[in-house]
């Protein structure tokens, strides 16, 4: 009878060693044994506790034993299996990492990547503006100086023109105040006959005389340098 009964921590410990081998392997078949295994070992065991007088005579330690050493080796096929799953599954998840990781990477040098190229695409239009400015800046200038040069030149011509006229108006006046003879000369016939409103002296003989007031008539006595000294211009038809 003191073989029939076991200590119920010893009876607990192999039961919980039998179920946590049985649930740990992944191969169908191998769960099958061991879970069979298992309950029959289970079975045993609390028919013992629960009635040792009444169980089976040949249920003995020594015969849960003997059933639990031979479901050993469905145990180790068992913890093998869950051990090369457990394995595969480490090493699918360093793969899943890695590809993960490589994908960031990716999606990180594609980011830089677009990022550097809307950078040179900005930095070209930011220099094509600066050019188009500064050509823009040099086509106002030149046309400001071209301006100013003309209206320079413009300014120069009407100085010119207004020291002329005063020149002009000067000499004519000095003209009128030397007021030449009214009256013929006891000389019979002057050398040149001078306009003193055109500014032009003629010989005697030239028909343009008779188309002269004789109030603008100059009856000239002298050399024909001292009339063009004077402001006067020879006559285009007699070219005295």
């Amino acid at each position: 009878m003191r073989n029939r009964r076991i200590p119920a921590l010893a009876i607990a410990v192999c039961l919980s060693m039998l179920l946590c081998l049985a649930g740990c392997g992944h191969s169908p078949s191998s769960q099958d044994k061991a879970a069979a295994a298992s309950q029959t070992i289970a079975s045993k065991i609390a028919a013992v506790t629960k009635n040792p007088e009444t169980a089976p005579k040949t249920t003995t330690a020594e015969q849960i034993t003997t059933s639990a050493q031979q479901t050993e080796p469905a145990m180790d096929t068992a913890a093998e299996s869950a051990a090369e799953a457990s394995r595969q599954a480490v090493e699918a998840s360093k793969q899943a990492s890695e590809a993960s990781r490589q994908a960031a990477e990716a999606a990180e040098a594609a980011s830089r990547e677009e990022e550097s190229r809307k950078a040179a695409e900005e930095e070209s239009r930011r220099a094509a503006e600066e050019e188009s400015r500064r050509a823009a800046e040099e086509e106002s200038r030149r046309a400001a100086e071209e301006e100013s040069r003309r209206a320079a030149e413009e300014e120069s011509r009407r100085a010119a023109e207004e020291e002329s006229r005063r020149a002009a108006e000067e000499e004519s006046r000095r003209a009128a105040e030397t007021e030449p003879p009214t009256t013929a000369p006891v000389r019979s016939q002057p050398d040149y006959i001078a306009n003193i409103s055109t500014k032009k002296f003629h010989y005697p003989w030239c028909h343009s005389v008779e188309q002269m007031k004789e109030k603008n008539k100059w009856y000239f006595y002298g050399d024909r340098q001292e009339l063009i000294n004077q402001g006067y211009d020879p006559c285009k038809n007699c070219n005295p």
